[in-house]
């Protein structure tokens, strides 16, 4: 049913006086229900309300009446008065109310203060019912109600309050929510008592009874699990029961609702996106995002919204980091793909976070690991989306980095379009003998060097499959060991960069895993003493604490995807700049820290650093002798490194 329909179907239940029941508009949150009711519907029935008041007597039709609309959300109301304070604030805002006023023997100061007050009116319910019972003798109103299922009071007391009005006070009233929420709200409510009253002996739930493996009863004490007790407490207190009776009575139809993404599309791209260039890709990709969310069947116009804000944050930031050349609009298309990707996942409630050490883009795998495979699962993504979408965290630096190593690689594709490497991009097509070949032409190139870093996992993973397939087992071996002593001899060129391809195979992932192992270990073996080796070259210099800020704040990403940052500080030499060199490189140290650890979840990222701290600490005490001013900072420094340490121990005191 498209959005013309429903609008025809509202008009002809709020203009028709022979219908005597309310209707119900149900759509997801987040379909776009309030801002089609409020731009069009209400808009429509304002406008024929107000020409039917412009009709002569003669010219009306008695069996046709137009209704002025209310809107009123029921998000957070917690009582029927506040149902009815809203009801009161929206005749206050009609302009003929006055004239209404001596009719219900309420002065006009009274009134005043009722108006001066209508955000807190329990304390004069009677006279809002007075307002509200005159309002709906005029029987010109339609009431929208909105957010039904966010409605803090009692589901079933909201819908027989509602169904009064239509059934005893003739109103026309329209209901807008997601029913599939309907009750879920105020199931959550005093959980622990819902709990041990489902534990009750007395009551009988035949439906939910262990059985043996025979299928009879079991007599006696019987140990319920945490799913048998969450059913109970369901069975028992769910309002969907009630719901669906007083439903069947008050409510005589229900609207389905799904918007038309897109005639919306378009509209919200301009309201939302401001960068030209970006407005112009998100344009040129409509057909791609609206059939990736009905494929995912996720219609969802907040998620629309947040794909849109996402993408323009990251294209802004990758064009300002990097120039993409030739590959732009392919990295465009793979970058928008994702974040549709990731967004939708993200807004269903899935937070997996699967990207592996030392990856920063490639495959990933959008599913549990643990409980399922599912080849669909396997997308080509960037880890700086999933770091910005779960965390609201931009490190300009790894972005920067992520694509010059993003560039490298789709350049050595294209440059060597020979290399038996791209020859296996469909392995599982190739005859045995063939195979045999191009592993036998990767492995004199592994001998001869020929391969960059960057490369070593794609390899690893094409062996991995071909091993699996039983073709060239020792081959593949031998190569790995060549693999390893590239690495360990320093004789390998560029940035390990690990790219997982697709496979739903669990033997071929447990290869790859095996043959990974040691290259992993090698690798960070001498990421570590690359990274020694610039902290050191950085506390030799006269501008330590400067350059060590600006170290850090470059790497910080990298930080907390190791978890740790403590292990790279020599303390002797720190120790040694404070004593000789001078203040103002004291505070840009103190400064440094702070870029690590000053946020609050430091202790979910830092706690392998705590003894280091703790000794960095003791050290800085120990100093004596010393400028006043220096002195200062150094307590400033110790006082940051308490706060931080005293953190790190609550994780502790947690975990135990």
């Amino acid at each position: 049913m498209d959005e013309d329909e429903v609008i025809s179907l509202i008009d002809n239940y709020v203009k028709n006086v022979k219908i005597d029941y309310a209707i119900l508009l149900d759509g997801a949150w987040g379909s776009g229900k309030t801002k089609f009711i409020q731009e069009k519907v209400i808009k429509k029935l304002n406008d024929d309300y107000k020409k039917e008041k412009s009709k002569t007597k003669d010219d009306k039709d008695e069996n046709i009446k137009a209704k002025r609309p209310i809107y009123i959300s029921l998000y957070g109301i917690n009582s029927i008065d506040d149902i009815k304070s809203q009801l009161l604030q929206s005749i206050i805002r009609s302009e003929k109310i006055k004239k209404y006023i001596p009719i219900i023997n309420i002065g006009a100061t009274i009134v005043d203060d009722i108006v001066k007050s209508c955000s807190n009116v329990s304390d004069i319910s009677k006279k809002i019912e007075d307002l509200v019972t005159f309002f709906y003798k005029l029987d010109n109103t339609v009431i929208f109600f909105d957010d039904l299922e966010r409605c803090n009071l009692n589901i079933n007391l909201v819908l027989g309050y509602i169904n009064q009005l239509v059934e005893h006070n003739h109103l026309k009233v329209v209901l807008i929510a997601d029913e599939n929420k309907i009750g879920k709200l105020n199931y959550e409510d005093n959980k622990e008592l819902k709990y041990l009253t489902v534990l009750n002996e007395h009551i009988d739930f035949q439906q939910t009874e262990k059985k043996d493996i025979m299928g009879n009863h079991q007599q006696g004490n019987t140990t319920f699990t945490i799913e048998d007790i969450e059913n109970r407490s369901k069975m028992l207190f769910r309002e969907n029961i009630f719901y669906n009776e007083i439903k069947e009575k008050l409510i005589g139809q229900t609207i389905y609702f799904k918007p038309n993404i897109n005639n919306i599309y378009d509209i919200m791209a301009n309201e939302i996106i401001s960068d030209a260039k970006v407005k112009d890709i998100v344009n040129e990709k409509k057909e791609l995002l609206i059939s990736m969310l009905s494929k995912k069947e996720h219609l969802n116009l907040r998620t629309l919204q947040f794909i849109f804000q996402t993408f323009e944050t990251l294209v802004k930031i990758s064009m300002e980091e990097v120039d993409l050349r030739d590959f732009k609009d392919q990295y465009l298309t793979n970058l928008f793909e994702y974040c549709i990707l990731k967004s939708i996942q993200i807004k269903n409630g899935q937070t997996s976070y699967n990207w592996k050490e030392n990856q920063e883009f490639g495959t990933i795998y959008l599913g549990d690991e643990k409980n399922e495979y599912n080849y669909n699962n396997y997308v080509n993504g960037f880890k700086f989306v999933d770091d910005y979408l779960m965390y609201s965290y931009i490190d300009k630096a790894a972005i920067k980095t992520t694509l010059e190593n993003y560039i490298y690689v789709k350049t050595l594709e294209i440059e060597n379009p020979n290399d038996p490497l791209y020859k296996l991009k469909k392995y599982w097509l190739i005859p045995e003998q063939e195979l045999e070949n191009i592993v036998d032409e990767i492995i004199d190139n592994i001998s001869k060097n020929k391969y960059v870093l960057n490369l070593y996992s794609k390899i690893v993973f094409y062996f991995a499959c071909i091993f699996d397939m039983g073709i060239c087992e020792d081959k593949i071996n031998n190569a790995i060991k060549l693999l390893e002593k590239n690495i360990e001899e320093e004789c390998v060129q560029g940035t390990f960069e690990e790219e997982r391809l697709h496979t739903n195979s669990k033997s071929v992932s447990q290869k790859y895993k095996e043959f990974m192992k040691k290259i992993r270990t090698l690798v960070n073996k001498k990421e570590t003493k690359t990274k020694h080796d610039e902290i050191i070259k950085i506390l030799e210099s006269n501008n330590w604490g400067s350059e060590l800020k600006e170290y850090c704040k470059t790497n910080v990403g990298q930080f907390l995807e190791d978890k740790k940052y403590a292990y790279l500080l020599n303390i002797e030499l720190i120790i040694n700049n404070i004593k000789n060199k001078n203040i103002e490189q004291i505070y840009e140290f103190l400064y440094s820290l702070q870029q690590i650890y000053g946020f609050s979840s430091v202790k979910d990222y830092f706690i392998e650093d705590k003894n280091i701290l703790i000794n960095l600490k003791q050290e800085l005490s120990n100093i004596d002798n010393i400028d006043k001013v220096k002195r200062y900072v150094i307590n400033d420094i110790i006082s940051l490194l308490d706060d931080v340490i005293n953190i790190l121990n609550s994780k502790n005191e947690k975990a135990n």
